[in-house]
């Protein structure tokens, strides 16, 4: 009898122990396990209908690769029909100056958080009006000093290619084997192979900022073989996974330099 009554007892434990596994953490970029996964793939995420938004973030600052909500946007990528539109955003502080561009600033994770899409596309054409107020400046200060014009330039590319979308490829590269993706990028006619040397590895996380979740690919530097502290991410649901594309993929490149 009382053998029978600890087997009862463990496998009451058992079940207790499974029920609580199942809640899963998307704070700590683990994939919710309650609901069944929404595997997708790369080329699948960034060419599916519609309009998608990704973010270049960088974690240098947390060693473990994690998302914060103070963390700032390093790039805005807008995919749509194959194609992408890469640029930055910006805000226009509160407390306004009349010095330069020092009125405007970066937007942190936290407020793409809360922000809707038309919102965040909005706030790239706040970053094209931040880029024409420093090339008057910078016209300026060129009427002002023996300076080229061409020092503008810079400012000159950014205004005259905002919102122009460009086509994207993909490729891939191979394990030692040459049959299974080690690595994937994408590119476009400016961008060559985009992140650092190009090569994206691994689903991340998901990570629940605020009532939002955020998950994507992590930079990897396939020369190195080691993750890099840029991510790749996008707005997605607590069960979302980002996998690479199989070899054999159609319209995907393999192993071109």
């Amino acid at each position: 009898m009382k053998k029978l009554f600890m087997l009862s007892m463990l496998a009451i434990l058992t079940l207790t122990l499974v029920g609580c596994g199942k809640s899963g953490s998307g704070a700590s970029g683990i994939t919710d396990s309650s609901q069944a996964l929404e595997e997708m793939t790369l080329k699948e995420a960034l060419t599916k209908k519609g309009t998608q938004i990704w973010y270049e973030i960088n974690t240098d600052e947390d060693e473990a690769f994690r998302l914060d909500k103070e963390q700032t946007i390093q790039k805005v990528f807008i995919f749509k029909d194959g194609k992408v539109f890469i640029t930055d955003i910006r805000k226009i502080k509160e407390e306004k100056s009349d010095f330069k561009n020092q009125k405007y600033s970066s937007i942190s994770l936290g407020e793409i958080a809360k922000m809707t899409d038309e919102e965040i596309i909005k706030a790239t054409e706040v970053y094209k009006q931040e880029q024409e107020e420093w090339y008057k400046y910078c016209l300026d200060d060129v009427a002002h000093t023996d300076d080229d014009e061409s020092s503008c330039d810079s400012y000159k590319k950014t205004i005259n290619n905002f919102n122009k979308y460009e086509p994207i490829t993909f490729g891939i590269i191979t394990d030692s084997t040459g049959n299974n993706t080690q690595t994937e990028y994408f590119s476009t006619k400016t961008y060559k192979k985009i992140w650092a040397q190009g090569d994206i590895k691994g689903n991340y996380g998901p990570y629940q900022i605020y009532d939002t979740y955020f998950c994507g690919y992590q930079d990897y530097d396939f020369y190195d073989g080691e993750f890099d502290d840029d991510v790749f991410i996008t707005k997605c649901k607590s069960n979302s996974v980002y996998t690479l594309d199989k070899v054999g993929t159609k319209g995907i490149s393999i192993d071109e330099d």
